[in-house]
């Protein structure tokens, strides 16, 4: 099929014909547009500076796309090297559990998807308690069908390990494309745990998220949610990126278990025990079991 800008005189014949050409962008239009904007919002497999792509699936127009409202930034809690895998399964299967782009420790992101496929990623937005951000614009707002997912792999087997340097780096400039291409606004990138209930051992998603929000010279990005003080920090260092708790005041636990009344766990080697500056119920459990087997140890 021929769609040129350079053969515009005979537009009229080819639509006369039933030919379908995406829309014609006129040459003061071009020029606005930088070429990475022009790369971002063309069809194919383009070569994005800045990032590695590997084109499981190309980009069509983006008239046919779906109409991507949200970003959800998922970590799959799956090896490094597992990226290509779910990637080539989720192609052959776009609506199974997983997400749209898979992105490698090494930085390579995957795109495994046609920009109409909804793969299976969120619960809605289930989660109403306002515990990272206000769900007030989430609860039940965040379908499959209108929310894009990121799965970045390798945080197994500590699902609390952070995204690597490539993975960050990727992540960069993949937030920009995806912005730059669907017109998705930095308030509607979430952590997959921001809003839906997931998991108590970390907040999936969370630290790349912050980052898409507070942009990469901010000093300290918080890895539990961008409102909630005292979360855990991530400190920007030369080499590494790693997390600092805030300190916690020594607190008395009682116990009918135990001979002894109260435990202080400031005598405790807290690096055994991990624990969230926000403790939940079970969080709370476990301290005090953790604190009931030292003190009978060492009696």
């Amino acid at each position: 099929m021929i769609c040129r800008a350079d053969i515009a005189a005979v537009g009229t014949a080819l639509i006369l014909a039933g030919a379908a050409c995406p829309p014609i962008m006129s040459r003061a239009a071009a020029q606005e547009l930088s070429s990475f904007e022009i790369a971002a919002r063309s069809r194919g497999t383009p070569d994005i500076p800045g990032l590695n792509i590997v084109w499981i699936t190309p980009w069509g127009d983006r008239e046919d796309a779906n109409l991507w409202h949200n970003i959800v930034v998922h970590q799959s809690e799956g090896p490094a090297g597992s990226a290509l895998a779910n990637a080539m399964a989720q192609a052959l299967k776009p609506d199974k559990r997983g997400a749209s782009i898979w992105v490698e420790t090494d930085g390579t992101v995957y795109w495994a998807t046609g920009e109409w496929a909804t793969p299976s990623h969120v619960r809605s937005g289930n989660r109403n308690d306002d515990r990272y951000i206000s769900n007030s614009d989430t609860y039940r707002l965040v379908p499959n069908n209108n929310s894009l997912g990121i799965e970045f792999v390798g945080n197994y087997p500590n699902v609390r390990v952070l995204p690597t340097q490539a993975q960050i780096g990727a992540w960069r400039m993949l937030v920009k494309v995806l912005q730059a291409r669907y017109g998705i606004p930095t308030d509607r990138i979430f952590a997959h745990n921001w809003v839906d209930y997931k998991d108590r051992r970390y907040c999936e998603g969370c630290a790349l998220a912050s980052m898409a929000r507070h942009g990469d010279d901010a000093v300290n990005v918080a890895a539990n949610g961008p409102e909630k003080p005292g979360t855990p920090q991530i400190a920007k260092t030369d080499t590494v990126v790693k997390i600092e708790l805030p300190e916690i005041e020594p607190v008395r636990i009682e116990t009918a278990e135990i001979a002894t009344a109260k435990i202080e766990t400031s005598k405790i080697e807290t690096s055994k025990i991990e624990t969230r500056p926000t403790m939940d119920v079970a969080a709370n459990a476990a301290i005090r079991t953790a604190a009931a087997e030292h003190a009978l140890t060492t009696k």
